[in-house]
């Protein structure tokens, strides 16, 4: 990891943390990783209007007043307030000029940080006022921390901190029901179907024939119950199962793709790496380097 400190700011006062971290390409396909990082004690002209921006955004108020406009929505920003946001989105964030904000943030992705994003956001939306027991800020501190020293475990650490601050945002938005209705008896027979067959080519429409369902409503009712498209499902069994060839044969990557139904190596690598974040090769380099 590599950084670089923001000096100057015309909105921002000099006692103002700003760390611009550069993540390896292997940190990016292991870990939750920073892109910046920072504390800031605002001026009144302080104005952040962004969109397009490929992160999250994890903000914290610790004291003064903040307001947020995103998705359609504006919010006023208080002293233990924090906001998680999808930077990709239009948003602008901005003190209130008497009462000027302070406050600790960080932009970053990687791991299942959209996973996390749409959980807390579906139940409480953006912004959550935390509980005073709450270890968000001492790890906000704690991150910004690791990020400084710069060393060579500063990514496992930030990784973990990254983890620890979603998993607290998670509990305070008391996202607790992660329970399923049981699928009828017509998608767990496609569910088996794609399991045992997941190394052939099927498509939707031999789904629907096969099983006497339409498209449209296989579609719907296969994500209603599994949470993925029939196609989406199948290509995750077999991403599994390119996983699992990579890691237990000596089988050349031309190999495995045609074992598990590809129709080229090209096609095979493009669909791994969009799944994994990295190439079959890669993978199969990591994977052994974890086992020995």
């Amino acid at each position: 990891m590599t950084i670089s400190i923001l000096r100057e700011s015309p909105d921002i006062e000099e006692q103002s943390i700003h760390i611009e971290a550069y993540a390896s390409l292997l940190a990016k396909s292991i870990f939750y990783y920073v892109h910046s990082v920072g504390h800031y004690h605002v001026k009144p002209t302080f104005c952040v209007e962004q969109a397009n921006i490929d992160s999250f955004l994890l903000a914290y108020t610790e004291s003064g007043v903040g307001y947020l406009d995103y998705a359609g929505h504006s919010y006023t920003l208080r002293a233990g307030d924090v906001f998680l946001i999808d930077c990709r989105q239009p948003h602008t964030y901005r003190t209130n000029e008497t009462n000027l904000w302070k406050l600790m943030w960080v932009h970053f992705e990687g791991g299942s940080t959209s996973g996390y994003y749409k959980q807390i956001n579906k139940h409480t939306g953006p912004v959550i006022s935390l509980q005073q027991d709450s270890f968000i800020p001492e790890n906000l501190r704690k991150l910004i921390t690791a990020i400084q020293s710069n060393d060579a475990r500063s990514p496992i650490i930030s990784s973990k901190i990254i983890v620890d601050l979603l998993t607290d945002l998670l509990l305070q938005s008391n996202c607790f029901d992660w329970s399923y209705p049981e699928p009828p008896p017509s998608i767990e027979r496609i569910v088996k179907k794609m399991q045992t067959h997941c190394k052939e080519k099927i498509t939707l429409d031999q789904l629907a024939e096969e099983f006497f369902i339409s498209k449209y409503h296989l579609t719907r009712e296969f994500k209603r119950y599994t949470g993925h498209s029939p196609i989406e499902y199948h290509m995750k069994l077999k991403i599994a199962a390119a996983k699992d060839l990579l890691r237990t044969t000596a089988l050349s990557i031309v190999e495995i793709g045609s074992e598990i139904g590809f129709s080229s190596v090209n096609h095979f690598i493009g669909r791994f790496k969009k799944h994994e974040g990295m190439t079959p090769l890669a993978y199969r380099k990591r994977s052994r380097c974890v086992d020995d």
